[in-house]
């Protein structure tokens, strides 16, 4: 008998997903570790400021400055990445930047840090917010998400696209 009719499917939760995306950054960064002139510790050594039109940063930031992946401890590795990153976006550029946010900001040991969503919006505050996206823990989306929304939940996975001002 068939029971495939049956069966819910369950939505893919944050932790699937960021698990995806965790080993799909050590694969990136064991890549990138014998090409260092490509990528070292997101210093774009050879990225004029102001160069690239769009830049993507997905469940990176969280760990840098942790001493995971060999990279140096750090507490301020992450905001250090974070301005390399705005440096080399050019003006009118798009980034999206995609971190485990909460209600407030903390480092999970040294497994991870987990940001607000007032911490992410000074981090850029020279960007303008187009969207922002939240994943809930129990896998709901909730696109164009408002602070106010987000206040009603403790923890989820942010999506914030940002557009660098044009000057």
């Amino acid at each position: 008998m068939n029971n495939s009719k049956n069966m819910k499917s369950k939505p893919l939760t944050p932790y699937f997903i960021r698990l995806v995306a965790a080993k799909v950054y050590l694969i990136l960064y064991k890549l990138f570790h014998y090409f260092p002139f490509i990528f070292t510790y997101l210093k774009f050594k050879k990225l004029s400021d102001n160069s690239i039109q769009s830049l993507s940063c997905m469940y990176v930031i969280e760990y840098i400055g942790l001493g995971h992946y060999d990279d140096p401890m750090d507490y301020d590795g992450d905001i250090k990445a974070i301005s390399e990153l705005k440096q080399v976006c050019a003006a009118g550029g798009n980034m999206l930047f995609v971190e485990p946010i909460g209600g407030r900001p903390n480092i999970k040991y040294n497994s991870h840090r987990i940001y607000s969503y007032d911490q992410v919006m000074e981090l850029f505050k020279n960007f303008k917010l187009m969207n922002f996206l939240l994943i809930t823990d129990s896998g709901n989306f909730i696109s164009n998400c408002t602070q106010e929304i987000f206040d009603q939940h403790s923890n989820g996975c942010g999506y914030f696209w940002f557009e660098k001002d044009k000057k």
